[in-house]
């Protein structure tokens, strides 16, 4: 079974699993990456997420309708000079039983 994994080459450290519950998405968690390492089932889930967390923080603006939710619209911070896009690498890992 194939995943990707996003690293901090640097530290050799991996991009976490958010530890916020949903309240924050992963454009908040910052270096250095500690915890359980997030596993992608897809290599462009993983590319996502790391292009959106190399922009900084984000908030995204939500729209209510009929109970549900949807996202109209991303409010991108300023950055973090520490996030570094040739200092990140997205790997294929692979589990066997």
């Amino acid at each position: 079974m194939k995943y990707w994994v996003i690293k901090h080459i640097p530290t050799g450290s991996y991009f976490p699993l958010s530890s916020r519950g949903g309240k924050r998405g992963s454009t908040y968690i910052n270096l250095p990456f500690n915890g359980i390492p997030r596993l992608f089932s897809k290599h462009g889930a993983a590319k996502i997420t790391l292009d959106w967390w190399l922009k900084g923080s984000a908030k995204l603006d939500y729209d209510y309708d009929d109970g549900h939710s949807y996202v109209v619209g991303a409010i991108q911070g300023s950055g973090d000079p520490s996030r570094i896009s040739t200092d990140m690498k997205i790997i294929t890992i692979e589990i066997k039983e």
